[in-house]
């Protein structure tokens, strides 16, 4: 599907899926634990443990998988990444590549308005960085999860054509939450009493858009099924 990725359509259906168990706890653990020790591979705009005393839009702390060099923190990510791909196929017969995969550490009061994680027009807030981000090559997101106890920090999607009653998703953590980010607008309820862990990946059909990250580990695992 090389440089066809523009001509493909996203479905006219409501695409979601959840898959339990993605990540054990003791896997989610040491990911945690990893993001909490390693504060110089964060490239978000704001500490992951500086406390809040407002709403905060956007701004969570995050960290890119292209920047970490743990072999056991890469082996959990790319498993998540291929199994990931694999369910996308299976549920929705598209064959997907990561295009970006990060771990993000939500704080007590962040929210996050609702988007397309394309940004091709539909989202209603501007990305962390403070200019429209534009990835139209972006087709599915997975949304993993790392913990509950928080409260609040629902996944949510907005009333929109593809689900007219809008729906809100309250993850167990280890799950994984996947669905066609190119065009179904979705957000995050305002995070309470505790951190919200989480582990995003865009999926591309557009293989020449695969991470580099990926590319060279391309040998290891397929990405197609």
């Amino acid at each position: 599907m090389k440089n066809e990725w523009h001509t493909l359509e996203p479905s006219k259906n409501f695409n979601l899926k959840r898959v339990p168990q993605m990540v054990s706890e003791e896997e989610m653990r040491f990911l945690i634990n990893f993001f909490k020790t390693h504060p110089h591979l964060h490239n978000g705009i704001t500490p992951w443990n500086k406390p809040y005393q407002k709403d905060e839009i956007d701004g969570y702390a995050r960290m890119s998988i292209k920047h970490v060099q743990n072999e056991e923190f890469n082996r959990i990510i790319k498993r998540i990444e291929v199994q990931a791909g694999q369910h996308i196929f299976a549920e929705f017969g598209v064959h997907c590549y990561p295009e970006r995969t990060q771990m993000n550490a939500w704080s007590p009061l962040k929210l996050q308005h609702p988007h397309d994680d394309a940004y091709t027009g539909n989202d209603t807030a501007l990305d962390p960085e403070g200019y429209r981000n534009k990835k139209p090559h972006r087709f599915y997101t997975c949304m993993t999860y790392l913990n509950d106890g928080y409260e609040g920090g629902e996944l949510y999607f907005p009333p929109q054509p593809k689900c007219l009653a809008g729906l809100d998703i309250k993850p167990v953590a280890g799950e994984s939450v996947i669905f066609q980010g190119i065009d179904q607008l979705h957000g995050v309820r305002k995070t309470r009493r505790d951190y919200r862990w989480t582990i995003a990946t865009w999926f591309t059909v557009a293989e020449e858009k695969m991470t580099l990250h990926n590319k060279l580990h391309a040998d290891d695992d397929s990405f197609e099924t």
